[in-house]
């Protein structure tokens, strides 16, 4: 049985280990797989262990393609197994995440509205997210955030130069999704002041 809408095929490593990574946190099993539940020694405790830790490595199984499955037949715990997988599969995504990297920095405004730019800047961003093997802390998602808000601003079209350097004046930095707020409105603003004014409009042209 699948448990989500992600079967690793190869391909889709880092995507497909987010999602198990959350469904195991999420049932309070994930010390299954980094360690930090280890096999007891005693016997009646071994014995509790092995039941959960079999479910998982079935859980598992069940999410990737047969061929992949195949290669699991050695593998006495479900850490041993993750361990093999992010050691064949998590460098396979190393070129996809440059591109997508690469595709981020080339991603701007130009003829789209801010809530198209927005939507298409996020989706390369998230799929990025989606491919980090652990997740980040405090610090590093904050400088993070602070970086995407920076690169946001830079895509945008010239007219909205003035609301970026407000934004950029605050301190600390507004959240990503305030300032998107704040920028739908000011374009609002300005589509129905070249409605009003259509000859300003073929000035700036």
């Amino acid at each position: 049985m699948l448990l989500f809408n992600v079967r690793l095929n190869g391909k889709n490593y880092c995507l497909w280990s987010f999602q198990m990574r959350r469904f195991l946190m999420g049932r309070k099993l994930w010390g299954y797989i980094d360690g930090y539940v280890p096999q007891p020694k005693n016997e009646n405790g071994r014995s509790d262990w092995l039941v959960i830790d079999s479910s998982i490595m079935i859980w598992i199984m069940n999410s990737v393609a047969p061929k992949i499955g195949h290669n699991f037949t050695y593998k006495s715990n479900t850490k041993a197994l993750w361990d093999y997988l992010r050691k064949i599969y998590s460098q396979a995504n190393t070129a996809r995440l440059y591109t997508l990297e690469h595709k981020s920095m080339k991603t701007q405004q130009r003829d789209s509205s801010i809530q198209d730019y927005f939507n298409t800047l996020s989706y390369i961003l998230n799929e990025m997210d989606s491919m980090e093997i652990e997740p980040p802390n405090e610090v590093v998602t904050k400088a993070r955030n602070r970086s995407r808000l920076f690169h946001f601003l830079m895509g945008l079209r010239s007219e909205f130069e003035s609301m970026s350097a407000s934004i950029l004046h605050r301190t600390p930095p507004p959240p990503l999704d305030d300032c998107l707020s704040n920028l739908l409105v000011e374009e609002t603003r300005l589509s129905c002041f070249e409605v009003s004014n259509p000859h300003h409009k073929m000035s700036l042209m």
